[in-house]
């Protein structure tokens, strides 16, 4: 009768260490999968090569001299009123302007969302705004007239 040997577990060891390392890696392969948002910047390249006209054009907003105010107050569960106040350089009230509200959603790829705003007066305008989901959201405001732009945004917290 053979005898075994007092190191017959060496290799199973090494065998015991790779079958450890290959479950740890697939376990992080799908975490990775499973939590990866979907987010990505559309058409990165152009945007990358418009970004000297970005810059022109934020410069041209800090001549214009145009102020912009965003306040959210939620009413209830997701839902919540959105004010703009808008005044020139002076601080005189801006009216008639075409305003555009996008809510963006920074984590989440397909929530986004775009609003009007209904006109008050006095360069305010308002308007009631229902979230999908709760969280912070990016509360993107465009505001029109003629060829003058002013563009701003703002981070809310939505419960």
């Amino acid at each position: 009768m053979k005898s075994r040997q007092r190191s017959w577990w060496v290799p199973w060891t090494f065998v015991a260490f790779f079958a450890v390392v290959i479950a740890v890696n697939a376990g992080l392969v799908v975490a990775a999968y499973s939590s990866w948002s979907g987010l990505e910047t559309p058409d990165a390249y152009r945007r990358g090569l418009a970004y000297n006209k970005a810059l022109e054009a934020e410069a041209a907003q800090q001549r214009q001299g145009w102020r912009a105010t965003i306040r959210f107050m939620p009413t209830s569960k997701g839902r919540g009123r959105i004010e703009v106040a808008l005044r020139d350089r002076q601080g005189a009230a801006l009216n008639n302007l075409d305003i555009k509200l996008r809510f963006v959603r920074p984590t989440n790829a397909g929530h986004d969302f775009a609003s009007r705003l209904t006109k008050l007066g006095e360069g305010r305008y308002a308007g009631e705004v229902a979230f999908p989901l709760p969280g912070q959201w990016r509360v993107e405001l465009l505001a029109k007239r003629g060829t003058a732009l002013h563009r701003t945004n703002k981070t809310v917290e939505v419960k």
